[in-house]
């Protein structure tokens, strides 16, 4: 029901004349029902009113281009519009937030991964060292360029049993250093 006095149609050319005193009386004439409406809806009064301000700031930027029949119809619908904007962008934002909070999980799972390896290979480099010359190479030719132990009985002119023998005795000593190191 629409109060006495100027129609919200002769309200709503005034305005789009720049008439100040006709925007008022619309702001004052449904303010409070979309303040209620909102607030409603969103559970929060702050955001109610800046729901209702941001909806009135956007009829006076825009009042010498809408075309609008229905006033309170218009007023009502842009206050569900703001809603559902604010509901859908709050998604967004939650989305967002989950999906960078599992990058953050994942990229911490990482570098715990890549602390635990490079730990490792420090105690394998370290037990390394440790080795004769001999047992380091055929442990080099053997794991890292992936070498046969008949290709490397080859290369070096020994035995398959005796580069077999020098892989099995890297590995062991390998082991027992991490085991020490409790990597």
């Amino acid at each position: 029901m629409q109060p006495q006095g100027e129609t919200d149609q002769v309200l709503v050319f005034k305005t789009s004349q720049d008439d100040a005193v006709a925007f008022q009386k619309i702001y004052r004439r449904y303010w409070h029902d979309m303040y209620v409406l909102a607030k409603r809806k969103l559970h929060a009064e702050a955001e109610a009113e800046e729901v209702v301000q941001e909806i009135f700031v956007d009829f006076w930027e825009r009042r010498e281009t809408l075309n609008i029949q229905n006033l309170q119809g218009y007023l009502l619908r842009a206050v569900k519009f703001n809603i559902i904007n604010r509901i859908k962008a709050r998604l967004i934002r939650q989305n967002y937030y989950n999906l960078h909070a599992l990058s953050f999980e994942d990229f911490d799972h990482q570098t715990e991964e890549i602390l635990a390896l490079n730990d490792l290979k420090q105690a394998i480099d370290t037990a390394m060292s440790k080795l004769p010359e001999r047992t380091q190479i055929i442990f080099r030719l053997n794991k890292i360029e992936d070498k046969t132990p008949a290709e490397i009985a080859l290369f070096l002119k020994i035995s398959t049993r005796t580069v077999e023998y020098h892989l099995a005795h890297s590995l062991h000593s390998i082991r027992q250093h991490i085991k020490e190191f409790q990597v």
